[in-house]
């Protein structure tokens, strides 16, 4: 008899211990959520262990189905759906950029990395490395009270990911568009997203253009409107002080959202799961980490 999902099951949080500054996790079964257009500061690693999921990340499509590695690079746009009546599951790492590039480093494996012309993935067929990284985002999970076991793990998983996948070419992409202005704009939106008086006036200001040039540019350039790319920076700081066991009506007014109201809302819509919920995977871990939580394992260990 054939089983009917009716409803999604994610669970999302960070990890202290992984990584320079902590790395967020994702595991989930995807129903009925789609996701619209998001982008992050962050590497996103997916491993798909069930169902299809329609993707786009910046100009590629295509569908991820068991056994494939969806590797989406800092800054770049991602947005998806389901391809199968089933819905998709996956497990998903985040870790910076510095986390990624320091291992690299360590690995000694940027010069084989480096691609030229066009970029390679993001999607990747290799059951192999699909298998290794499910295992391993799977002992992350389970290992709560281990944080040694969780980083040795992660170590693992990233190395392989190295390893295995071709760097796409200017990773990350769209961190520093080429256009000054843009750029301009952008530092003027990232030191001031909190700030419910932020409106498209000054940030075209901030890059010398007209308000609607400056909303053409802007989504040409990142992929994404502005207001949805200042959504992005509050969820994300309001990420890091929930991970912190900061109160979410704190964390609310900090971020640059109207209410706790407001924040459940977005953070919902955006990530599948509640600040709750969020928080209360976080502070578990959180509870077991070691003085040393910022030193990560070498990859061979």
């Amino acid at each position: 008899m054939r089983t009917v999902f009716e409803k999604d099951d994610i669970r999302l949080w960070r990890d202290p211990v992984l990584g320079v500054a902590g790395t967020e996790l994702l595991t989930g079964r995807f129903v009925k959520r789609r996701y619209t257009a998001q982008i992050r500061d962050e590497v996103a690693i997916a491993v798909f262990t069930g169902g299809a999921m329609h993707y786009r990340v910046g100009a590629a499509e295509g569908v991820a189905t068991a056994g494939s590695v969806l590797v989406i690079p800092a800054g770049e746009v991602f947005a998806g759906e389901a391809a199968a009546e089933q819905g998709w599951s996956c497990r998903i790492f985040y870790p910076d950029v510095p986390t990624l590039m320091g291992l690299d480093a360590e690995l000694g494996m940027a010069s084989s990395l480096r691609v030229t012309g066009k970029a390679a993935g993001p999607l990747y067929q290799d059951m192999i490395l699909a298998r290794r990284l499910a295992v391993l985002h799977r002992a992350i999970e389970a290992n709560e009270a281990n944080p040694l076991a969780r980083q040795q793990a992660f170590a693992a998983a990233l190395s392989s990911v190295l390893q295995r996948c071709a760097r796409p070419a200017g990773w990350p992409r769209r961190l520093h568009p080429d256009n000054i202005a843009i750029r301009r704009a952008l530092a003027c939106l990232r030191a001031r997203f909190a700030d419910p008086e932020l409106g498209i006036g000054e940030l075209a200001a901030a890059a010398g253009y007209s308000p609607y040039h400056f909303m053409r540019r802007f989504r040409a350039a990142l992929g994404v409107t502005a207001h949805d790319y200042v959504v992005q920076c509050r969820l994300h700081a309001a990420r890091g002080m929930l991970a912190q066991g900061h109160p979410a009506a704190e964390v609310a007014h900090a971020a640059g959202f109207a209410d706790q109201s407001h924040l459940i809302r977005q953070f919902r819509a955006a990530l599948g799961v509640t600040p709750g919920q969020f928080a209360e995977q976080s502070r578990k871990r959180a509870a077991s980490r070691p003085a040393a939580a910022g030193v990560r394992p070498k990859a061979g260990l």
